[in-house]
């Protein structure tokens, strides 16, 4: 009986432990590319931000470049 409180209390811990698939959102730096898939957002957090997209048809992703100003791009 003990050996089976152990094992699942070990299974239920090893469960809770997984590591997230999902990216972290992340503040873009000037001149660097960032693929983005549907449903992410790219945030300007100032006035003067100039962002460069570049998409082609039939692709799940688009890449995105900070040209100018500040972005962060949130993931869903």
């Amino acid at each position: 009986m003990k050996q089976i409180f152990i094992f699942t209390t070990t299974a239920i811990f090893l469960v809770g432990c997984g590591g997230s698939d999902k990216p972290k959102d992340r503040v873009m730096e000037i001149d660097q590319s960032y693929s983005v898939i549907s449903g992410d957002k790219v945030i300007k957090t100032s006035e003067n931000t100039l962002i460069e997209i570049m998409h082609t048809d039939g692709k799940k992703t688009s890449t995105v470049k900070l040209l100018e100003g500040n972005a962060t791009i949130i993931h869903k």
